[in-house]
């Protein structure tokens, strides 16, 4: 039901103000005449004023979320935004959505600001900058059933996201960092349609330094497609051995190693080859690995 009060004047224009509550997505789509995502539910309250010249109003308001909103396998407990819209002759051509401000119930902000081109409703296109601060990465892997080991700590993501494109494909660029995890660190991620490209990664393992380039395809989030190219450095694996439960004699020490590795699989099945050696070892050396279907084959060791 809508709720509107003020006056229109020949002279002075659009002077009103209207609260339209519980608003669904649905009934955005009826309005707007395209067909939204079918992972996408919710309901709004929006307040709006209505100002400008006879023939050119403006539209400016605020929308929050009524209960929870779902996108995708993510459940939102606040999504507001603060918008404006300009008609000029009527046309509409684009909005404007700022102070966006999202928080996931498992937690966590993302605060965002984005332009809507709505040029061709049929195709609608955006620009969208963002900052996620506190997103509990492990929780979200296990939302998207992500078999993490329990050993390991994803731990929480902050990032910093541009992007654009329309419903169907995107492109973004983030900046993100890890704290809290069991390998921190932070790297650059290029997102085009359903192909992640990672650039820049580096993870503190171990005592050592891990860095890594590569894509992944995500177009099956519960069993991504990979290649990786990756350095290890200094990775102690005594420390590693103790953190994963594996028992090393107290009179010899296993030592840092040093590696060159190269990957392509999924989470269940990889096949690699890596170019190793060991150093402040009770053993030092050097040698190859390639593994293909969990088997694991030793060369020139």
């Amino acid at each position: 039901m809508l709720v509107a009060d003020g006056d229109i004047d020949s002279e002075d224009g659009y002077n009103l103000t209207a609260q339209i509550p519980n608003v669904t997505l649905i009934e955005v789509e009826n309005v707007v005449e395209t067909d939204l995502p079918n992972n996408l539910a919710g309901a709004f309250d929006i307040n709006v004023q209505v100002t400008g010249e006879l023939t050119s109003p403006f539209i400016q308001g605020q929308l929050n979320n009524i209960g929870p909103v779902q996108i995708d396998q993510l459940s939102l407990a606040t999504l507001r935004a603060d918008f404006g819209i300009p008609l000029p002759e009527f046309s509409l051509n684009r909005a404007n959505l700022n102070d966006i401000r999202i928080e996931p119930q498992a937690g966590g902000l993302v605060t965002a600001s984005s332009l809507l081109d709505l040029t061709d409703l049929d195709d609608p296109q955006f620009q969208l900058s963002a900052e996620a601060s506190g997103l509990p990465a492990d929780t979200f892997a296990q939302i998207y059933g992500v078999d993490v080991p329990r050993e390991i700590a994803i731990g929480i993501l902050n990032a910093n996201i541009e992007a654009f494109g329309d419903f169907d494909t995107q492109t973004a660029d983030v900046q993100w960092q890890l704290a809290e995890s069991t390998f921190p660190g932070s790297g650059e991620i290029t997102l085009i349609d359903n192909i992640a490209v990672i650039d820049n990664t580096r993870l503190q393992v171990a005592e050592g330094i891990v860095t890594a380039n590569g894509q992944v395809d995500i177009t099956n989030l519960n069993n991504p497609l990979f290649q990786l190219d990756a350095n290890a450095s200094s990775l102690s694996v005594d420390t590693w051995a103790q953190t994963y439960g594996i028992d090393v004699p107290s009179d010899i020490t296993v030592g840092n190693l040093n590696a060159d590795i190269q990957a392509v699989g999924d989470l269940r099945n990889q096949t690699g080859a890596a170019q190793w050696q060991l150093s402040e070892s009770t053993f030092p050396g050097s040698g190859e690995v390639t593994l293909s279907d969990g088997i694991a084959v030793l060369d020139n060791t």
